[in-house]
């Protein structure tokens, strides 16, 4: 264990305290502070930088602060404030707005707050050139937290860094100006406002593939001769004082400050149903007033939970408590009880028969009728059971759990040096961990696990792919498909009980038992963030407020 010393007081770090690893440097974390340890000092930023860079002393912007020195009184590293959020990528996907409650109101919020920290950052001499939806969190109060600050210019140092979806086609060379920043901003918070990159719309000229022409171009999603892709938001999510703007700069190639954002422009309908191919046949189960959020089935009765609250088909059973949301969790009798989830305190709590209990995690899911949590020492195997004439929750360690585990929807995500580890969460208990050699070099985004089947998708360099690993009857890796991916969106997937897997994005529904013939259904009638719900051998599909019965013909 190597010590480096802060303002002479020595700091000790052990993988325990890993968070990241980028092209500079390892990060760790210790209670309110991270701590950035460069690979080569000689190829580290200039002490010179990182003075003025900490001169940003704001809430929003998790930079440098103080140095960090080695033994000999060298340069090692610097620290960083710590802070918890998720990146600002999940908040373009229908499928994590509908999980959280995150409405086009919260985004314009949100949009407003990114906008205010961007100003005041070039008022300060500085410009952040990445800005980019990879370098900004979203915390539990929704505050924009900045980080990898150390990439960006300062009043005497260039940038080193900038991601080619964000990077301005008419800058001139290596010259960064506030109109570059800004530009950067509006592809941003376009896909905040509807879900899509500027430059990824259908045009008939172009292929998919060949957004960067487009963006060259300056062919934007707000041309009339560009389609919007399958899943896109109504730009009515686009609040009144934005719209003319960002049809301005990543249009007509203005370079200004945007205007302030104002109010929606006008309500966001429900989304309708898409044509189909006729191979699906959508039935209505329920239509309610608010997203739904999950979906669970007993008994024929469709238990569902809203941004309202708890239900049992349209009987309200407990209504949605003020900034929590609710996770339904199978009993031994097979009816789900839920539980109230608070952010901010980091804590579940259950009722179990008016006796509540609560637990305390980072971060949790539900799956194979238990619910998964982690302390930061274990990921935990907790089953509802009946103890007498009462239910309790019995806790069980599964597996060690870093303190920086995060769950995906079955699968949880341990960052690790040399590469993260994913645990499957096994239906027969326990879980699978493992490395996948494919992901050298990812940066992992969101994972998704069904029995023996994970999808990870990642971005490497500046590419975004989806990785669909198969796991043998003993755990290990039997099949591994790498697919070029188009946004954020992963494929809902499901298994029904007699073993078919099912899979769905905005622009097909493909069902198997053997990945290496599935049946493809182009066009099923179902957006991009719709979720896949089974009941034994039934399909069910939540699209918004919408809760339908999936039916192939």
């Amino acid at each position: 264990m190597k010590t480096y010393f802060i303002r002479g007081q020595p700091l000790q770090l052990t993988d325990r305290d890993f968070l990241a690893e980028g092209g500079e440097g390892k990060v760790y974390g210790q209670g309110a502070w991270a701590y950035k340890i460069f690979h080569d000092p000689k190829q580290a930023l200039p002490k010179e930088k990182l003075l003025e860079l900490a001169k940003l002393d704001r809430p929003e912007i998790l930079g440098p602060r103080l140095l960090i020195e080695d033994q000999d009184g060298g340069l090692a590293g610097y620290t960083m404030p710590l802070g918890k959020g998720e990146a600002l990528c999940k908040f373009f996907t229908e499928s994590y707005r509908a999980l959280v409650g995150f409405s086009p109101g919260d985004a314009l919020k949100l949009a407003a707050r990114m906008q205010d920290v961007l100003a005041w950052i070039h008022a300060q001499g500085c410009l952040v050139v990445d800005y980019n939806e990879h370098n900004l969190l979203v915390d539990p109060h929704e505050t924009p937290l900045h980080i990898d600050v150390g990439a960006w210019q300062t009043v005497t140092h260039p940038a080193t860094a900038l991601m080619e979806h964000v990077r301005d086609p008419k800058m001139n060379g290596l010259t960064f100006t506030a109109g570059t920043d800004w530009f950067s901003f509006a592809v941003v918070v376009t896909q905040l406002y509807v879900g899509v990159h500027p430059y990824r719309g259908r045009h008939r000229d172009y292929q998919p593939i060949a957004w960067r022409q487009m963006m060259a171009k300056g062919i934007s999603i707000f041309n009339r001769e560009v389609k919007l892709p399958q899943g896109a938001r109504d730009f009515a999510a686009i609040p009144r004082g934005h719209r003319a703007w960002l049809e301005g700069v990543l249009e007509h190639g203005e370079r200004t400050a945007p205007p302030p954002p104002g109010g929606l422009g006008a309500p966001v309908i429900a989304p309708l149903p898409t044509p189909s191919s006729g191979k699906v046949r959508l039935e209505l189960v329920e239509n309610y007033s608010t997203t739904i959020r999950e979906v669970c089935f007993h008994a024929g009765s469709a238990y569902v939970v809203t941004a309202a609250g708890v239900f049992r088909g349209r009987t309200l059973l407990a209504p949605a408590g003020s900034g929590r949301r609710f996770v339904l969790i199978p009993t031994p009798d097979g009816a789900p009880t839920w539980a109230e989830w608070n952010a901010r305190s980091e804590t579940l709590t259950l009722p179990l028969e008016n006796k509540p209990q609560t637990i305390a995690t980072a971060t949790f899911t539900v799956a194979h009728e238990r619910l998964w949590t982690t302390d930061g020492s274990y990921l935990r195997e907790n089953r509802i059971v009946r103890f007498g004439s009462r239910l309790t929750l019995n806790l069980r360690p599964a597996a060690g759990a870093v303190p920086t585990a995060r769950f995906g929807d079955g699968v949880l995500v341990q960052p690790m040096p040399g590469g993260d580890r994913f645990s499957v969460l096994l239906k027969t208990g326990g879980v699978q961990t493992m490395r996948i050699p494919e992901l050298a070099g990812w940066r992992v985004l969101a994972a998704t696990g069904r029995e023996r089947l994970v999808q990870i998708l990642g971005r490497k360099n500046n590419d975004l792919q989806l990785v669909t690993v198969e796991l043998d009857d003993a755990g290990r890796i039997k099949t591994t498909l790498l697919e070029p991916w188009p946004d954020y969106e992963v494929p809902s997937l499901a298994i029904t009980a007699k073993g078919v897997v099912v899979r769905l994005t905005g622009s097909e529904l493909r069902i198997w038992r053997d990945p290496r013939h599935p049946e493809v259904i182009p066009n099923p009638g179902l957006k991009a963030g719709s979720h896949l719900w089974i009941d034994g051998a039934d399909v069910y599909a939540s699209e918004g407020q919408i809760l339908w019965r999936v039916r192939t013909t």
